[in-house]
């Protein structure tokens, strides 16, 4: 399971060095840039990406925005579908994947 993350950090001009390496560090990559600071993403499981946040919140005003949890099955599963349901006006209505 990852999670995917964009920190926009506003950082004073002293300090950016520092928050690139500590994005760096987590793994960390600057999607954006300006002369006020960075939108930094990266991607893991929760507890990284909350170290991470934390991290970020002593440099500066942060806004976050989290994927919430994310994963696939490496395993390729066939879609097994079942017959329509029917309703109480006696029509079918749409099929179930399960």
């Amino acid at each position: 399971m990852r999670e995917l993350v964009l920190v926009r950090i506003r950082v004073a001009q002293e300090a950016r060095t520092a928050v690139l390496k500590e994005a760096e560090i987590f793994g960390g990559r600057v999607a954006d840039s300006s002369t006020e600071g960075f939108v930094i993403e990266t991607t893991g499981d929760p507890e990284k990406l909350n170290e991470f946040i934390s991290v970020m919140r002593t440099y500066g005003e942060i806004e976050v925005t989290r994927s919430g949890a994310l994963a696939i099955a490496l395993d390729a599963k066939k879609l097994r579908l079942q017959p329509p349901v029917p309703t109480k006006g006696g029509s079918q209505v749409e099929e179930k994947a399960i």
